[in-house]
């Protein structure tokens, strides 16, 4: 229902299919009010929703010089995604192409990737003496919420900890001297294995030092998921903005001064020589 959208229609043909993830308040209302719709009335949906629009447009390739459109030929490059879903015991392939969804045979949480591997690598041997441009992507989390959710049961074991060491000695030692700890001691028995309340003070500064080692080395982490999504955006930028007035107005400039047609004919000359 929409043309050159196969990339976002693939990522939503995997978020509104799997009950499993948090697609949001806004992506849940449009899941409810479209559950019951046909095909081609949610494709329309699809098409008329400002948030998806809005999505999409944002990685928008920029087009400085607009012309007339056209239907591509065999000879252009025509990039085409697909989504592989394993829902309710059975594997499928969704495609935007199609006129409905495929099932590929059963599959199983557990091992659906095992079942789809073959698929893939089928469809790619069926290009493979024509085309070798392939992307093969997942639709995972956020890595900073599982981040921040390991820290959080960290912290919450870190402070437990820190309340009975100050329960029974009243004194805690110093970061440094909790680094050389972690460092000097090998890691103690995960929690559950044995009972805190039965640990020496001797045992809970070692729990201690390495909850915090691994909690410095979680926030590390975290910190540079943050920076990665940040350059994301910076490179998304980049990539969308128009450099055309700039290029122009360069050519411009060096024109003005005489230093354009110089550099021009430097430029046949190292291409004559090559």
């Amino acid at each position: 229902m929409i043309t050159n959208a196969c990339a976002t229609q693939a990522i939503l043909a995997i978020l509104l299919n799997r009950p499993d993830v948090e697609l949001g308040e806004e992506l849940t209302a449009f899941k409810t009010f479209t559950k019951e719709f046909p095909p081609e009335l949610k494709g329309l949906a699809v098409s008329n929703s400002d948030l998806l629009r809005k999505a999409h447009n944002s990685f928008t390739r920029p087009e400085p010089f607009i012309g007339e459109e056209r239907q591509a030929t065999k000879n252009d490059d025509v990039y085409h995604f697909i989504s592989y879903v394993p829902l309710n015991g059975k594997l499928w392939e969704l495609d935007g192409l199609k006129s409905g969804p495929i099932c590929l045979g059963d599959a199983s949480e557990a091992n659906w990737l095992d079942v789809v591997s073959p698929v893939i690598q089928k469809r790619i041997e069926a290009y493979s003496t024509k085309e070798i441009r392939f992307n093969l992507m997942a639709v995972i989390a956020d890595r900073r919420i599982a981040l921040l959710e390991r820290q959080a049961a960290i912290e919450k074991e870190r402070n437990m900890t820190v309340g009975k060491i100050q329960a029974r000695s009243g004194k805690l030692p110093s970061a440094a001297e909790l680094e050389r700890l972690a460092f000097d001691t090998p890691p103690p028995l995960p929690m559950g294995e044995v009972a805190v309340d039965d640990r020496t003070v001797e045992e809970l500064l070692v729990a201690l030092a390495h909850l915090t080692k691994r909690s410095a080395t979680i926030m590390r982490d975290i910190e540079m998921e943050s920076q990665k999504a940040e350059q994301w955006k910076v490179e998304n930028r980049r990539r969308k903005h128009n450099y055309v007035p700039f290029i122009v107005n360069m050519l411009k400039f060096l024109a003005e001064r005489g230093e354009l047609m110089p550099l021009v004919d430097a430029a046949k000359a190292r291409k004559r020589a090559r």
